[in-house]
Formats: C-alpha cells, sequence, structure tokens
C-alpha cells in the first residue's frame, strides 16, 4: 500500500515496542495525545460524569509515533514509576472521529476543499507521582487514573504538558452539550481551512484583514500552542484533582480554562463505594478576536453527583446535576451579550467487560490502561 492512494491495512489501532532502558516503550499508531491529564485517562474510570470543556481545544487522538522513559530508574528501580516522560510527533489530523479527518489518516490527502496542509503537530509531557505509582499485590504497576480512589495510602500525581504545531488542521467546536437555546456554536480554536500565504499573495484583496479566519502574507498559517498543568491527590478516601490550561497563537483565540474536582470515596464492601463528587469549571477566550475579553466570552459550569460503584469502575451508576451559565447568547433587540443557563440532571449506567488478557500485575480496581505509558 502506499499513503497517497491507499486507505491502509490498519485503522485506529497501535502497535508499541518495550525496551529494556528506562522501562522505556515505542508507540506507532493512532495514540491518545500525552497533554491533557483528562485524555489520557479511560473512560472507564471517570471520576466526575464527562471530561472538562477545555479538553476540546485539541483533538484527544491522532496518528503518528510516541516515546515514552522512566528516567529515574537509573537510580533505582524501586524509583522507576515516580517520573515518566513522553515525547510525541504526529500528522495533525486527529483522530478517526473527536473532530479529526476520519478514518484516512495519510498526510498526502486532503479533505474536501481543503488544502494540503502537512506541518506536523508535537507533545511533550512530564508526569512525577510524588508517592509512587498505584499498589497491587505488593507491586507498584504505575499510574491509573481513576483507580487511585481505592488505595488508602496518600498518593499525589503531579503532571505537565506542552502542544505545539503551525497549522491546526482540525476544528474544535464547543461539544453538543454545551450548546444552548438561541446560541451561535462557539469555536473554541480556528481550523486553518487555506493554504499557507493566503489565497490572495500579492496581499491585495480587499477583505483579506477583515476576515481573521483565512491565511494572510501576514499570517500566513494558523498555528497554536498549548499548556497544561494538572494533579491528583488522594488520600484515605478524599480525592482532588484539577487542571489550568492555557493556549495562544493565530488559531488558539486566546483561550484559557481551569477545573478542579473533590470528593469522598466511601468504602461499604469489598469493591464497593459510594463516591459523592463536586466539580467547577471556567473557560474563556477571544472569540471575537478583538484583542479584549467581555462577559459574554465564558463559560461557568458547575456538577454536583454521586457515583455508586458496584463493582470498582467495572460497574457503577452516576447521577449527577449540572450547571452551565453563559453570556455568549445574544440580545436579538439590543445585540448585547445575554445570559443563558442550563440546568440538567443526568443518570447513567456503565459497565465495562474487558477482553483480551493481560498479567495480574497490570490490573487495579478493574482497569488495565496505565498512565504513566
Amino acid at each position: 500500500m502506499t499513503l497517497n492512494d491507499s486507505r491502509g491495512l490498519i485503522h485506529e489501532a497501535v502497535i508499541w515496542m518495550n525496551i529494556p532502558i528506562l522501562s522505556s516503550r515505542i508507540t506507532l499508531g493512532q495514540i491518545n495525545v500525552p497533554f491533557n491529564r483528562e485524555y489520557i485517562q479511560s473512560s472507564a474510570n471517570f471520576i466526575s460524569l464527562e471530561r472538562s470543556i477545555v479538553t476540546n481545544m485539541l483533538p484527544q487522538f491522532d496518528t503518528g509515533a510516541m516515546i515514552a522513559i522512566h528516567p529515574l530508574e537509573a537510580i533505582d528501580k524501586k524509583y522507576t514509576r515516580y517520573l515518566s516522560l513522553h515525547g510525541f510527533i504526529g500528522n495533525g489530523h486527529g483522530g478517526g472521529g473527536d473532530y479529526g479527518y476520519g478514518r484516512r489518516q495519510d498526510n498526502t490527502a486532503a479533505r474536501q476543499n481543503l488544502p494540503q496542509l502537512l506541518a506536523p503537530i508535537y507533545y511533550g509531557r512530564i508526569q512525577y507521582n510524588v508517592f509512587g505509582g498505584l499498589i497491587k499485590k505488593d507491586k507498584d504497576i504505575g499510574w491509573v487514573e481513576g483507580d487511585e480512589i481505592f488505595q488508602d495510602d496518600a498518593k499525589l500525581s503531579l503532571g505537565a504538558a506542552v502542544a505545539q504545531t503551525t497549522q491546526l488542521k482540525t476544528s474544535q467546536p464547543v461539544p453538543v452539550e454545551f450548546l444552548l437555546k438561541d446560541q451561535t456554536p462557539t469555536r473554541l480554536a480556528i481550523q486553518q481551512t487555506t493554504p499557507t500565504g493566503g489565497i490572495d499573495p500579492t496581499g491585495l484583496k480587499s477583505d483579506y484583514l477583515a476576515d481573521k479566519t483565512i491565511t494572510t502574507p501576514g499570517r500566513p498559517n494558523f498555528g497554536i500552542v498549548g499548556h497544561t498543568y494538572d494533579m491528583t491527590f488522594t488520600w484515605k478516601g478524599f480525592y482532588l484533582n484539577g487542571a489550568w490550561s492555557k493556549f495562544s497563537g493565530s488559531a488558539a483565540n486566546q483561550v484559557m480554562g481551569y477545573h478542579g474536582t473533590i470528593g469522598y470515596n466511601f468504602h461499604i464492601s469489598g469493591s464497593k463505594y459510594i463516591m459523592p463528587v463536586f466539580k467547577g469549571e471556567f473557560l474563556k477566550g477571544d472569540w471575537n478576536q478583538n484583542q479584549t475579553f467581555e462577559p459574554g466570552e465564558a463559560y461557568y459550569i458547575y456538577w454536583a453527583g454521586i457515583n455508586l460503584l458496584g463493582d470498582y469502575h467495572l460497574y457503577k451508576i452516576q447521577l449527577f446535576y449540572q450547571v452551565i451559565h453563559t453570556n455568549t447568547a445574544k440580545n436579538y433587540f439590543i445585540n448585547t451579550a445575554d445570559n443563558r443557563d442550563a440546568r440538567t440532571v443526568y443518570l447513567q449506567f456503565q459497565a465495562n467487560f474487558w477482553t483480551g488478557t493481560s498479567s495480574p500485575e497490570n490490573i487495579s480496581g478493574g482497569a488495565i490502561y496505565r498512565q504513566d505509558y
């Protein structure tokens, strides 16, 4: 097969190879990118009902190559899972879904009516597990986000990540669950849909400065740089999680967001738990690109809920109440920012059935996805 005329033989899959030096791993394929802590986390292990709105700034998956290393193993093997470093380079087309290019992922294919954009996207992430990873049968198995709530000992994970590309090729709309009545959908970031340098290389086109969503000689590409800093802490049932993210660049709309979650996991018996959770989110951006933040350019989102865990995360019931407040709507009569509030009750049943095989040391609380690889 060739990249320019074939859909390929493998879709939405990965292959990896472990390297016996610093417990390293090389991964190739469609990978959940090492950026947001919530995007790396398996959806089976959610503490709150859904990922935060700021995670939609970049696709969750991309096709490329990633390397992970654990440098503290050079000091002593008992420190292997304390520190992990990830580096990733992808084609920037996103995943098979998730606002990506679809299942055709080759670099030389352009979307219909869009130019061929070849700039890669880069990610880097560092994660430090202050007290080590999660313990399963007296063995440190690394960090499995969401499973730390079942550990009695204090666990703290600190993370920081960066993302960069000179051409943002994917559309990043606000998810439909955050859209309110009479509201124009907000574009979190600007997707590049015109060639490098613009469609008018001479710069004589009369409106090329007015339309800030097209490339021009003075704005040849729509790039983005993202930074995020996150943490998770748990001790004897107490749970705290949070993150702060900032995006810059011509595609970024100067988006900034943060969120925090607090809860307590009450152990009932065996693998059964009850966990009340409270979460708050904030997101703002220069949606109209006038170089200032206005009252109508922010989202305030609040969650209150309870997780009924019947078999760790393998079977659970989640009951949540959500309030969304935003001024991003417009008053039709006086053309000013208008308040919008949405209140929703969610009841979700979740059951997970793992397939394949896994050694016991890779299983913690029912999950088999290790965060720090």
